[in-house]
């Protein structure tokens, strides 16, 4: 429900034919309503598990980044709903922010990572 193949998966099921995360996305963005309600269900699927997360980390403010996090773009409403379904109701207000960023970004990211554990040791 909330891999970018699971997404691809159930879209390309629900639709009749193969449709890409990006394209399930768009879909949903414009309006259709399968898509609507696939991202719907993993946005709120995302909210639940942000929500669980930071009840557990106690923390006040989540930042969402990585591959596919267009998802809680698209899906704000929903994640926000099953952020306020599973949220510690004596717990800080939670605060969301939304990192969009690039494969490219990840791979200098991993790659400064990588040679930071070469130059100074490490695993």
């Amino acid at each position: 429900m909330l891999t970018i193949a699971s997404i691809e998966s159930r879209a390309s099921v629900a639709l009749r034919r193969s449709v890409s995360y990006d394209e399930c996305l768009d879909l949903a963005a414009d309006g259709n309503v399968v898509a609507t309600r696939l991202i719907a269900e993993s946005g709120r699927a995302l909210g639940r598990l942000v929500a669980a997360v930071a009840n557990i980390a106690m923390a006040r403010k989540i930042i969402l980044s990585g591959e596919g996090m267009r998802l809680a773009v698209v899906a704000h409403d929903a994640v926000a709903e099953g952020i306020r379904l599973d949220r510690d109701p004596f717990a800080e207000p939670l605060e969301t922010e939304i990192h969009l960023t690039d494969f490219d970004e990840w791979a200098r990211g991993a790659a400064a990572t990588a040679i930071q554990s070469y130059v100074i040791g490490g695993f």
